[in-house]
């Protein structure tokens, strides 16, 4: 039952704009299906081995706690819980670098980080990464390998401990090598 060369239950389920990221890597049909289940598989190991969350612009947070909140004061801990990870990303920038980087927040990352525009750099690839996974985009035509990589250095910046403890819970790299096998049929993902 296709309609054109997707499985009907696809079209039903899904847009056309959505599956069409996977069919050229693939073609159409089930293995297009196939890749897109990966594609969900392989974010959600991600998602899971270090991308932070995070939605709110920095002006509106405290405005967004308010509202939120109305049974207690707003604390700082509140406001900083409904800010992006950009903003964090954009405070590494060179822009900061006077203001924030220099008095005070090196001091964030406790262990040798290196250059602080190679840090920037670092968490700039995080945040792409996870705003794509995040807004359920395709990622399985990224180079996902190096992508990993980028993720732990700068958490083990941050704190040498949650950054082992994310290393030891990882699925990242088995479901990259099991893409061979999900795509094709031989294995079926696991989300």
């Amino acid at each position: 039952m296709n309609t054109g060369e997707r499985p009907t239950w696809m079209l039903r389920s899904l847009s056309e704009p959505r599956l069409e990221p996977h069919a050229p890597a693939t073609g159409a049909g089930e293995e297009a299906a196939r890749l897109h289940r990966w594609n969900i598989e392989v974010s959600a190991a991600f998602y899971g081995a270090a991308l932070p969350g995070g939605h709110a612009p920095q002006r509106p947070a405290r405005r967004k706690c308010e509202r939120r909140i109305r049974h207690r004061q707003v604390t700082a801990d509140d406001v900083v819980a409904e800010l992006s990870f950009g903003f964090w990303v954009k405070l590494l920038s060179g822009r900061h670098a006077r203001t924030f980087w220099v008095p005070a927040l090196h001091r964030a990352f406790p262990s040798d980080i290196g250059r602080r525009d190679d840090l920037h750099r670092r968490f700039v690839t995080m945040m792409r990464l996870r705003n794509r996974i995040s807004h359920h985009e395709p990622i399985h035509h990224r180079h996902l390998e190096a992508g990993h990589a980028t993720l732990h250095h700068p958490l083990a910046c941050l704190d040498a401990e949650p950054a082992a403890q994310a290393l030891r819970l990882d699925r990242v790299p088995a479901v990259l090598k099991q893409r061979q096998d999900t795509c094709p049929g031989l294995r079926p993902p696991r989300f």
